[in-house]
């Protein structure tokens, strides 16, 4: 896979991007992780690329919202080792064990590439959870409680997941990738383990997980 390429651009649009998706990559495929209000039309090509307990909590039985999400997506990928509706596509999984897991921009950037080999792209809205906000008010995520992401439930991923192994695993991905534009982003997955390590540890309270 890594052997092959495509023409094809991809725009990545995370969690916690700050603007609505960039009409200057309309010609991109678009990736999103969650159904978000936007108005995607413009774009070229549509990919919904959603967890498992996104799936199981809002998709799963729900016909019409499924029937709307295969009408606005091109196509709908779902990140679940459980059995989906066939109307969806199952992710891949990359390798992990019991001590660490890729997160969503890992499973993404392998399953694209897995889907396409190398390609260009632009990615935004990730910042390796290293912003005091977590979350833009736009994005439907389950943790938020009361108009407030559940910072326990942040650190516990991160916990359950290995943040650091993710940050490297990323890392690593993105070395096969022409990643263009995409100056925030650029900014982080280039840095140092060490200094990502430091500065998770300055953005989230890993203090919460001690009442578990």
């Amino acid at each position: 896979l890594l052997n092959s390429s495509t023409n094809k651009k991809i725009y990545i649009y995370g969690p916690n991007a700050k603007n609505p998706p960039n009409l200057k990559y309309k010609d991109h495929l678009i990736v999103v992780l969650k159904p978000i209000e936007f108005n995607l039309t413009d774009f070229k090509e549509k990919l919904l690329f959603v967890n498992g307990a996104y799936y199981f909590n809002k998709m799963r039985n729900n016909d019409e919202y499924c029937s709307q999400l295969l009408g606005t997506f091109d196509h709908v990928i779902v990140s679940s080792l459980s059995k989906v509706d066939e109307l969806f596509e199952k992710a891949k999984f990359p390798m992990s064990d019991n001590l660490s897991a890729p997160q969503a921009l890992g499973r993404v950037i392998y399953n694209l590439i897995h889907r396409f080999g190398r390609f260009s792209c632009v990615i935004e809205g990730f910042d390796f959870y290293l912003d005091k906000d977590m979350y833009a008010s736009y994005y439907p995520t389950l943790t938020r409680k009361k108009d407030k992401v559940d910072e326990q439930i942040i650190c516990y991923g991160l916990a359950d997941h290995d943040a650091i192994f993710n940050f490297l695993y990323v890392k690593e991905l993105c070395e096969y990738l022409d990643i263009h534009d995409s100056a925030d982003f650029k900014k982080l997955y280039t840095k140092s383990g060490n200094w990502y390590a430091e500065k998770l540890q300055e953005a989230r309270n890993f203090k919460l997980l001690k009442n578990l």
